[in-house]
């Protein structure tokens, strides 16, 4: 006599025992190597990244909410994926600080569930473009406060906000020059 057992998806069978009169099968839920949000470290092929983990791809890949890799001082934020590579683990404190660096150079945070961009906290001093010259402000939660943050014109110091209006002026030339 034979009978088809069907193990639940999303999980993996422990153990099977047969007696005389019955067959018992034992399974537990697949329970996923990282969750969402771990901090992550993988190598491959000499090359190391961290990353803020999304979700398992398969189970040789994953989807990532930022990666840095380490070798190569690549940074992305969009979403992406990356393979376990020959290892894959929670990251150091000092990997996570890293990571957290990276960042920081890019005017991002990583609030504990998402990769924003950097805010001053309120009543805190950020940098803007105004016409001819940077400016500095403080942030008060307003509405104008609201639309600089959201348009991108929104610094933590004045060399970034500087060196933003360069490329920025250089850019509007370019455009005038081509009309």
């Amino acid at each position: 006599m034979k009978h088809e057992i069907n193990v639940p998806e999303g999980c993996k069978v422990i153990s099977v025992e047969t007696t005389n009169e019955m067959v018992v099968v034992k399974f537990e839920k697949d329970e996923p190597k990282f969750k969402e949000n771990d901090i992550i470290t993988c190598e491959r092929n000499g090359n190391k990244w961290i990353a803020i983990y999304k979700s398992e791809k398969d189970t040789t890949s994953f989807d990532a909410k930022v990666v840095y890799s380490i070798a190569y001082r690549y940074f992305s934020k969009v979403e992406d994926y990356a393979n376990y590579g020959d290892s894959c683990r929670l990251s150091t404190d000092s990997e996570k600080q890293l990571l957290f660096d990276k960042l920081k150079e890019k005017c991002l945070m990583f609030d504990g569930w998402n990769v924003v961009s950097w805010r001053a906290e309120r009543s805190e001093e950020y940098y803007t473009l105004d016409v001819d010259m940077v400016g500095i402000r403080h942030d008060y939660r307003s509405n104008l406060d609201d639309d600089l943050y959201r348009s991108g014109n929104y610094f933590p110091n004045k060399e970034m906000a500087e060196a933003f209006q360069k490329v920025y002026i250089g850019s509007l030339n370019d455009f005038h020059k081509n009309l």
